[in-house]
């Protein structure tokens, strides 16, 4: 095969292999849906928590299990989700905490914690999702 006809085909294939990549990126970029379960750890102190998470987006209903401090199936308000932010609040009772996370490049999610003046961190990933 002629040096040229090589090269061309190469080209070819390679730009077919971006092109497939770059609509598997807005196929990742349009799944604002977050129906499923997800985990993450709360910093400081370090605790574990499991989301369930039903609904569109504009409708969106999250159930909060945190087994370690007795919480279970608790229906967490003022959901708000953009397809980039998600904030939610957790009521608990004598005091109203309110969390914000930003979606990460990987759909996982890093956000903050308030408490009145007090804050921290926390971290959530998709552990199975919801069709």
């Amino acid at each position: 095969m002629p040096m040229m006809k090589l090269i061309r085909i190469g080209m070819l294939s390679a730009l077919g292999l971006l092109a497939l990549a770059m609509l598997s990126t807005a196929s990742l970029a349009k799944d604002s849906s977050l129906a499923g379960t997800w985990t993450g750890t709360v910093e400081n102190p370090s605790l574990k928590f499991s989301l369930t998470v039903k609904g569109p987006k504009d409708r969106l209903e999250l159930r909060l299990n945190m087994a370690s401090n007795g919480i279970e199936n608790l229906k967490l308000d003022q959901v708000k989700f953009d397809g980039e932010t998600l904030e939610f609040v957790v009521p608990v009772p004598d005091q109203v905490i309110r969390c914000k996370a930003k979606r990460k490049e990987d759909g996982s999610f890093a956000g903050t914690y308030f408490i009145g003046d007090q804050s921290g961190g926390f971290t959530m990933a998709r552990e199975s999702k919801t069709r």
